[in-house]
């Protein structure tokens, strides 16, 4: 589930997800782009690893292994864009991977909408140990990292799909969402981190920039 702000109303579009589950993106708002990364920020940019694939959704540029599945670009809304990363499917019937969706403008910044999102995860995919946290990206105006640990049932079974989510103001005016899902079964916390610290903002990035 994508939350794609809408006028003064924030718009629930359901879309094709990485997973059998709902995944749960956000705006961010306040830091300033003109910051260093604290050096012990949980979440460091970083290159990505030898041989991975990179994709650029209107700006925003993601690395994923090879072999995860590369769907899009899907149009969930009006000035959105969304890739999907698949992994292979898991004894449960369901998919680890990536997510990157970035929106031409947005109306409401995270601050206003954290509880709302937190909620639905919780409620839709039974989701625990939620932690949002703001950080500093660079290139971002603000950015937010999200972490919450959901348990949707798949075949008569229930799995920890621990996620992931970057959040990212544009200085454009748009925003960027970076999803990352795994299981604990065989993809490790680690790896989400790998993963998201490969997301960059490049001068494109954003509706109003040249």
């Amino acid at each position: 589930m994508t939350l794609i702000p809408r006028g003064n109303k924030t718009r629930v579009k359901l879309t094709p997800v990485i997973l059998a589950i709902s995944l749960f993106g956000l705006a961010a708002c306040g830091a300033g782009n003109s910051q260093d990364v604290p050096a012990d920020q949980s979440l460091q940019p970083s290159a990505a690893r030898t041989g991975w694939a990179k994709s650029d959704v209107k700006g925003v540029t993601i690395s994923v292994p090879r072999t995860w599945q590369k769907t899009g670009p899907i149009t969930p809304g009006s000035g959105a864009e969304l890739f999907t990363f698949q992994t292979e499917r898991n004894t449960f019937g369901t998919r680890g991977g990536a997510q990157l969706l970035t929106l031409d403008t947005y109306t409401h910044k995270a601050a206003d909408l954290v509880e709302n999102i937190t909620s639905e995860a919780q409620a839709v995919a039974g989701a625990k140990e939620i932690t949002s946290t703001q950080i500093i990206w660079p290139g971002a105006d603000d950015a937010w990292l999200i972490t919450y640990v959901a348990y949707p049932s798949s075949n008569g079974k229930v799995a920890a799909h621990p996620t992931e989510v970057l959040v990212l103001d544009l200085p454009g005016g748009g925003q960027a969402q970076a999803t990352v899902t795994s299981l604990k079964e065989n993809f490790g916390p680690e790896h989400m981190h790998d993963v998201l610290e490969t997301v960059k903002i490049t001068k494109t990035a954003g509706s109003k920039m040249s």
